[in-house]
């Protein structure tokens, strides 16, 4: 994809704190590739595969924003993919469903700061990696008990971050949720 007039997010300092705008920057470039694969070995079990790689920048300065030609576009992982595996069948005359999922989120970079007090104003954000899991009956189309698991490894994944403008890079900062799991 090349695009032209992109809109990007950028924090503008203010006496108030920092103020999220949407600013011209010029034009990008995305290229990669996705990838959706999928197996049925059994009747009862489906295994799919599916991520991309994408090389995401810009292709122009954007001064406004504190963005430079190059520069990664906001929250765009290089690499990102799952790993599904799901089964259902029968057991003791019972219907049974299950499953479980590996994400990957790789690298990525947050959006911009033209502020001169910003030590780093596009921040790269670490990959992570959460386990998903769900065991299930259903008792003859009345009834359904599922047990399931959400981030199962407790991965502290940062989702989203920005500075105030602070010389201490202090900011907030928006985190996977932690492990849950619930019937």
């Amino acid at each position: 994809i090349d695009w032209k007039d992109v809109q990007i997010l950028g924090l503008i300092p203010t006496e108030n704190g920092p103020i999220g705008v949407n600013g011209n920057s010029g034009s990008a470039t995305s290229q990669g590739v996705e990838w959706n694969l999928a197996w049925r070995p059994t009747d009862y079990l489906r295994i799919g595969y599916l991520g991309a790689y994408t090389d995401a920048k810009l292709k122009a300065d954007a001064a406004g924003l504190g963005a430079f030609k190059g520069d990664e576009l906001p929250y765009v992982p290089r690499t990102s993919s799952t790993l599904n595996v799901d089964f259902n069948g029968t057991v003791a005359g019972k219907a049974v469903f299950g499953g479980f999922s590996v994400n990957s989120v790789g690298k990525r970079y947050t959006g911009f700061s033209p502020s001169v007090d910003v030590t780093e104003p596009h921040v790269a954000l670490p990959s992570y990696t959460t386990l998903n899991a769900q065991l299930g009956v259903d008792f003859g189309g009345r009834y359904t008990l599922e047990v399931f698991a959400q981030n199962l490894g407790n991965e502290t994944g940062i989702l989203d971050y920005g500075n105030n403008g602070s010389r201490l890079q202090r900011g907030y900062a928006v985190f996977t949720a932690p492990r849950t799991v619930g019937v």
